[in-house]
């Protein structure tokens, strides 16, 4: 890795490094407290030089332009377990990054997401933008931390609920308005029913069929009651379908011109992060690195060959921040 400062039109100039078409390169930069990275680049046979731009925005504690667009819970039923799958999509159709407005951490990290889990949640791990350093258990669910910023933002978490029988009863406090949620059941058998849940024709995705249906309009305090039925044990599918899905909708939405508006970039001061930036830092490159590859940004050997490098030098500065952790 190497730094440099912008000048006051914002613009800054790497030199010395490979042009060679195996390496890939992204920048990094910090504005406001907020970390931006660029999308990943490599250069062509012949290439010397490559523009980048990384646009940042002005902070703000603010939430009136931020909603929750849409939500997915998903349910696999193995042995004894039920796995469940969490995707919101969030929206900020502001020109600032929202920051929230009250701290939630001792180190003044601000709440910006309140998510819910229901009663014994297990095993619980972050996805899709979320990280340990970006959420943690709080009160009956999750509170993140992660800056919102202007545009489409994802976010994701699993977690598992014991159960061995063939039917069961989902219930929670809804800790965040959304406009609406979509409840799917792998396994063409799946039943599922609940207050306000409107039963949608099954999905088909990467030939696994799934149950389906939608509730709109919940509003933070509201409960969500799904009971599911027919579940048999099986596999736990490997393919989240709320990516395929995600991307559907942000397709919806481009087409429909769905519009946002966004301030010019700001020149942003070359400053080193404490050890706790960068292991953020390096979590939300790992992040952006998986959405890549799911978008079809990056090829599955920049991937591996990034995702790797990247994984190593976290794992590298966890132990040297907090001591060995396992995976």
């Amino acid at each position: 890795a190497s730094a440099a400062k912008s000048d006051a039109q914002g613009k800054f100039t790497f030199t010395g490094h490979s042009a060679d078409a195996s390496y890939g390169y992204q920048v990094l930069t910090t504005y406001q407290g907020v970390h931006y990275t660029s999308e990943a680049i490599a250069f062509a046979a012949g290439e010397t030089s490559k523009s980048i731009e990384v646009s940042v925005f002005d902070t703000t504690d603010s939430d009136a332009d931020v909603s929750v667009m849409l939500g997915h819970v998903v349910f696999y039923q193995t042995e004894d377990v039920l796995d469940v799958r969490e995707y919101y999509l969030l929206v900020n159709q502001g020109d600032r990054t929202y920051i929230g407005s009250q701290a939630a951490t001792q180190d003044g990290r601000r709440q910006t997401i309140s998510l819910s889990l229901p009663k014994g949640a297990a095993n619980i791990q972050y996805t899709n933008g979320l990280t340990e350093l970006t959420a943690f258990a709080g009160g009956d669910g999750l509170v993140a931390t992660l800056p919102i910023v202007p545009g489409m933002n994802g976010v994701g978490y699993t977690y598992q609920l014991s159960n061995r029988s063939d039917k069961y009863t989902f219930s929670k406090t809804i800790g965040q308005a959304i406009a609406q949620i979509d409840v799917l059941a792998e396994g063409k058998e799946k039943v599922i029913t609940g207050e306000g849940l409107t039963v949608e024709e099954p999905l088909d995705i990467q030939g696994a069929t799934y149950a389906h249906a939608s509730r709109q309009g919940l509003a933070a305090g509201d409960v969500l009651t799904v009971r599911l039925s027919g579940l048999v044990p099986g596999d736990a599918g490997s393919m989240a379908p709320w990516v395929i899905l995600a991307l559907g909708v942000l397709a919806v939405l481009g087409s429909a011109g769905f519009l946002w508006r966004r301030r010019r970039a700001q020149p942003a001061p070359s400053v080193s992060p404490t050890g706790a930036e960068q292991g953020q830092i390096l979590l939300s490159e790992l992040a952006r690195l998986d959405d890549e590859f799911e978008s079809g940004k990056i090829s599955e050997q920049d991937y591996t060959s990034l995702r790797a490098a990247k994984k190593a030098q976290l794992i590298e500065h966890l132990q040297k921040t907090e001591g060995p952790k396992g995976e």
